[in-house]
C-alpha cells in the first residue's frame, strides 16, 4: 500500500469513529489490541486487513469505503463514511479465533448431529462443526464449565414455543448424578436424540415431557426401563431465525 493510500485510510478511520462515536478504547478491545495500535492506526493507516470487518461492523460503516474510499459502484465518498451511526448491540465479525481477544472467550463446539425436538431422528453420523464464541464471563455467571459445553441444532415441533424446528441450542453437559425437575435436557432415548423437559417420578422412574402438549403426551419411563434412557446435558441457551 502506497503512503498515499495509508493516510487516506487513516483519514476514513477518523471519520469512521467520529460519526459513529465508538472510542479508540472500544475499537481497541474488539480488535484485540493496545490502544497504542489503534492510536497508530490513525495516525498512519499501517493496520492488517483482518481488522478492518470488525471496524466496519462497530462503526456502522461500509468495509468498500473503509478500504478504498468508495460506496457503491463506483461513487466515491471521503467527506464523510456512509451509514455512520452507532450500534444499540454491536457485533464482532471473526475469521479466526486469533481475531478475538485472548481469554475473553469460550469456543463452543458446534455438532451437526440433530437432537430431535419432534418424533426423532436417529443419528448416524455426529462430526463437528466450526466453534462458536460465547463470551467467558456469561460462561461464568451462569456456573458452566467451558469444556463442557457443546451446540447442537434441534428438530422438530415437540418443544415449541420454547425451542423451535432448527433452533440452535447449547448443552452443558456437566450434570453430575442428577438432573432437576422441569429443566430442559438433551436425552439420548431408544437409539433417539430428543431435547426434552425432565421429571422425577414417585417410583423412581422419569417422565419425559414435550412443551407442546396439545400434538406429544408425556412419556413415563419406569424405573426398570431406565438403561435405556442416557442424559447426555442441560440446555441452557437456544437461538434461532425469526419468521
Amino acid at each position: 500500500m502506497l503512503d498515499n493510500d495509508r493516510l487516506s485510510l487513516a483519514n476514513r478511520l477518523r471519520e469512521a469513529l467520529r460519526g459513529s462515536g465508538v472510542t479508540n478504547a472500544q475499537i481497541a478491545e474488539r480488535c484485540g489490541v493496545s490502544i497504542q495500535a489503534v492510536t497508530g492506526w490513525l495516525r498512519d493507516g499501517k493496520i492488517a486487513m483482518r481488522h478492518i470487518p470488525t471496524i466496519a461492523a462497530e462503526t456502522g460503516t461500509d468495509i468498500e469505503w473503509l478500504m478504498s474510499g468508495h460506496q457503491g459502484k463506483g461513487r466515491t465518498d471521503l467527506s464523510s463514511p456512509p451509514n455512520a451511526k452507532p450500534s444499540a448491540r454491536r457485533v464482532v465479525l471473526w475469521e479466526s479465533p486469533e481475531d478475538l481477544p485472548e481469554g475473553k472467550y469460550v469456543f463452543v463446539p458446534r455438532s451437526l448431529a440433530r437432537l430431535s425436538a419432534g418424533s426423532g431422528e436417529i443419528v448416524f453420523d455426529e462430526e463437528i462443526g466450526p466453534p462458536l464464541p460465547f463470551e467467558t464471563a456469561w460462561v461464568k455467571a451462569n456456573g458452566l464449565y467451558g469444556t463442557a459445553l457443546m451446540l447442537v441444532d434441534a428438530a422438530g415441533d415437540s418443544m415449541e414455543p420454547t425451542i423451535n424446528d432448527g433452533d440452535m441450542v447449547l448443552v452443558h453437559t456437566r450434570i453430575g448424578d442428577d438432573f432437576e425437575d422441569g429443566k430442559v435436557y438433551a436425552i439420548r432415548y431408544n437409539n433417539e436424540l430428543r431435547v426434552k423437559r425432565l421429571f422425577h417420578r414417585y417410583d423412581g422412574g422419569i417422565v419425559i415431557r414435550s412443551d407442546n402438549h396439545g400434538r406429544y403426551p408425556d412419556e413415563p419411563v419406569p424405573p426398570d426401563s431406565l438403561e435405556h434412557i442416557q442424559i447426555l446435558g442441560r440446555v441452557v441457551w437456544a437461538a434461532g431465525s425469526l419468521d
